[in-house]
């Protein structure tokens, strides 16, 4: 063994050669991301492996394969933004006097700009909601139907109806005496 300069320790000088490969560091899949969106985490582990002459790779020792740097474990993963409820504007009132409602459109928008799903269900904004406009409601008293008209005015058009004219005085007596007439001389 040779002193290492860089270290205090000893390096072992290993007798490879075209047929017998280095050791060298293997990793295993990635996992999934640990979310869909937002930015995650993937992880891998990573392994030091030689070759024997027969091909067959098997684990060995980390400090055989640090002549190379070893690869990461750990990467981040989808760090584009979650998509977001986009709510556009309100539509006018359904009424133009009173109280009414209005309506918006609420779109589901993910990182490309795309309207798509994945939105929290629980944070949609209100696509619906009362309004009230102030202008005072005006309706002419002859286009309301009468179950909406003031009691007064339902019964001055019963008294027009019951109304007839006719010839005779309906103030006089059978006899032809005022009706009043009777209680003066009495």
């Amino acid at each position: 063994m040779e002193p290492c300069l860089a270290s205090d320790g000893y390096k072992q000088i290993m007798p490879y050669d075209l047929y017998h490969p280095l050791p060298r560091w293997e990793s295993s899949p990635w996992t999934a991301c640990s979310t869909s969106c937002g930015g995650g985490i993937q992880s891998r582990s990573v392994s030091c492996v030689e070759e024997d002459m027969q091909g067959t790779v098997t684990a060995t020792e980390e400090w055989k394969c640090l002549y190379s740097p070893k690869t990461a474990i750990l990467q981040p993963c989808n760090t584009f933004d979650c998509p977001t409820w986009l709510a556009q504007e309100w539509s006018p009132c359904t009424v133009t006097c009173g109280q009414g409602l209005r309506y918006r459109v609420v779109l589901c928008i993910d990182h490309r700009g795309l309207h798509a799903g994945g939105c929290n269900p629980t944070t949609k904004p209100h696509i619906k909601e009362e309004c009230l406009v102030t202008v005072p409601c005006y309706k002419s008293i002859d286009t309301l139907p009468v179950e909406a008209k003031p009691v007064w005015h339902k019964q001055a058009i019963e008294l027009e109806e019951e109304i007839s004219v006719t010839e005779e005085p309906t103030l006089l007596n059978p006899g032809g005496t005022p009706a009043h007439w009777g209680r003066l001389q009495g």
